[in-house]
């Protein structure tokens, strides 16, 4: 992976670990990212100790601009326990008193959550429920593509906190947008549907490609509107006419192409993540 990847893939690891704990936690992992850049193993991780990241931490903190020392050992201890226990997914592992970061597993749970917050958009926060019931609860507990349990429209709506008539349209909608698969399981081999057991469930892989494929379909438009925008902008050197025409239509523009750049930084982060 090339040095500027690798620098997106580990500043989005920082920002998601900043916004699961705090400014401290974001920093103490760049320091560790970093530790791990210098002797990595062969799988890209390497294991460390509190006092090598100790000794790699800035004297200053965000939060507390007039600290003049770094976090002590105890502190750094607590914060790695933290992320070894968090139950979105274990950001750190512990080996007789090293730790490591789980770079995979943080990947796939920024992945996951870019998910969730697109199924949010698109249904609600009912169903975003649902969706989050779907997908964080995996075959092997940790964020890696091993797999999400399959459940049934029963069991989805209990956990949900939500009668199964509400449950069963908003499943068949995220089924519609294809973020949601449905198996069958008949017990009867004509298929009876009063004996078949139907059974929801979330493919990872299935998932991220059709959200690739919505992503660059709005690309594709999002570039139209933009040159049609840009053809209605003044010549430069032209004489002023409409100030106020051509400030809402550089306004315009400038909206397009930030929704283009967003776009196109989630797009990347589903590729190298």
């Amino acid at each position: 992976m090339s040095h500027f990847l690798m620098e997106f893939k580990h500043l989005a690891i920082e920002r998601f670990v900043g916004f699961q704990i705090d400014e401290k936690a974001q920093v103490l992992v760049k320091v560790a990212l970093g530790l791990q850049e210098e002797a990595p193993d062969r799988h890209g991780e390497h294991l460390f100790v509190v006092d090598d990241l100790r000794a790699k931490c800035p004297h200053e903190f965000g939060d507390d601009p007039g600290r003049k020392q770094p976090l002590d050992w105890k502190e750094i201890c607590n914060y790695l326990d933290v992320m070894c226990q968090d139950p979105i997914c274990e950001m750190a592992s512990t080996l007789h008193g090293k730790y490591k970061l789980k770079v995979r597993e943080l990947s796939n749970a920024i992945k996951q959550m870019i998910l969730e917050e697109v199924v949010k958009q698109k249904v609600g926060e009912a169903g975003c429920r649902l969706y989050r019931i779907l997908l964080r609860r995996h075959a092997k507990r940790a964020c890696t593509s091993k797999g999400q349990q399959k459940l049934e429209l029963k069991q989805i709506a209990e956990l949900g906190l939500m009668p199964e008539r509400d449950a069963r349209p908003l499943l068949m909608t995220l089924m519609q947008l294809e973020y949601v698969l449905m198996q069958e399981v008949p017990k009867t081999v004509d298929r009876n549907p009063k004996t078949t057991t139907y059974l929801w469930h979330v493919s990872l892989p299935h998932a991220y490609s059709t959200l690739e494929a919505e992503i660059l379909k709005m690309v594709s438009h999002l570039h139209i509107r933009l040159r049609h925008e840009c053809s209605t902008l003044p010549a430069e050197g032209a004489a002023d006419g409409d100030d106020v025409a051509a400030m809402r239509a550089s306004a315009k523009v400038d909206c397009l192409e930030h929704t283009l750049l967003k776009l196109h930084e989630t797009l990347l982060l589903l590729r190298i993540l």
